[in-house]
């Protein structure tokens, strides 16, 4: 019996020792493909670091040119007038102001020249106008898409000459702090102007008139709003990355201009061969790309 029950431990503490020895490779196994796993993510974070790489540098590159052209367009606008360095100062001191980042003010202010310098509209009386405007979109408390909005219908009103229909509606709705200054500067109520602009007498001199006064007024106020909007912290920010980025985005754009002027020249040679040769070029395309993203660090 005694021999019967060392066999039994024998056998017994055979198997729980081939368990521990499974338990071990299995341990082992998981090992590895914990390993495995943490070398594909190693390898997903590669692959995901160089498309965020490119996509910032695409919008860097992107915000570079899109300032570069509002700036293009603005010398070409005043340099029969030889204003483009006032105007660009004029632009700078506007978006300090008001908070705005480069090129949304830069925009802004080649919109409103494109409208008014060629009726003869002194560059002072255009900053009267811009600023005016964005005094009382402030102090109205307007969001940025509305201003922007309204400030496209007023450009084109001061262009024409007065304003009127679909505009005046418009700014009603968008901007009504702005029908208070026009009151205010014909005399009129509030009420009153609608049929007063139906008749084409809200002209842009009123207009330009009742929006200096706004700046002039509204100044001392414009300094505390932006002060106290917490939302301005935000915008801050935002157009921080923006100066950043167009600071960038200029040294890039000279290294990138050429590769994009030479793939220009493949894409319009591609778009002219046989179908089955473009098939072919696809794949290897296809391919090349995606060696070039999943290639190690």
């Amino acid at each position: 019996m005694a021999a019967t029950a060392i066999a039994r431990i024998d056998i017994q503490t055979g198997n729980a020792v081939r368990k521990l020895q499974q338990l071990g490779k299995a341990s082992k196994n998981l090992a590895l493909k914990v390993g495995g796993a943490a070398s594909k993510i190693g390898g997903l974070q590669g692959v995901l670091g160089r498309l965020a790489l490119a996509e910032t540098g695409r919008r860097m590159v992107s915000m570079a040119a899109t300032f570069k052209q509002t700036e293009l367009r603005l010398k070409l606008l005043s340099q029969e007038h030889g204003e483009f360095a006032k105007a660009q100062e004029l632009a700078a001191r506007a978006g300090k102001k008001f908070g705005l980042g480069q090129t949304e003010a830069l925009q802004g202010i080649t919109d409103i020249y494109a409208r008014l310098r060629p009726l003869g509209t002194s560059l002072k009386d255009i900053e009267s106008t811009y600023v005016g405007f964005n005094t009382v979109a402030k102090l109205s408390g307007v969001n940025a898409m509305q201003a922007s909005a309204a400030f496209t219908q007023l450009a084109q009103a001061l262009g024409s000459g007065r304003l009127q229909g679909d505009e005046f509606r418009s700014i009603a709705e968008q901007v009504p702090g702005l029908l208070t200054a026009v009151a205010e500067e014909t005399g009129k109520s509030v009420g009153e102007l609608k049929a007063f602009a139906s008749q084409g007498k809200l002209t842009s001199d009123i207009l330009i008139k009742a929006l200096k006064k706004v700046e002039k007024d509204g100044a001392g106020k414009i300094a505390s709003i932006m002060k106290d909007d917490p939302t301005q912290k935000f915008k801050n920010l935002q157009n921080a990355i923006e100066t950043l980025s167009i600071v960038i985005g200029n040294d890039l754009l000279p290294a990138v201009t050429p590769i994009i002027e030479a793939m220009t020249k493949v894409v319009v040679i591609a778009t002219k061969l046989p179908g089955p040769i473009k098939t072919a070029g696809a794949a290897v395309i296809g391919f090349g790309a995606a060696f070039l993203i999943a290639a190690p660090v």
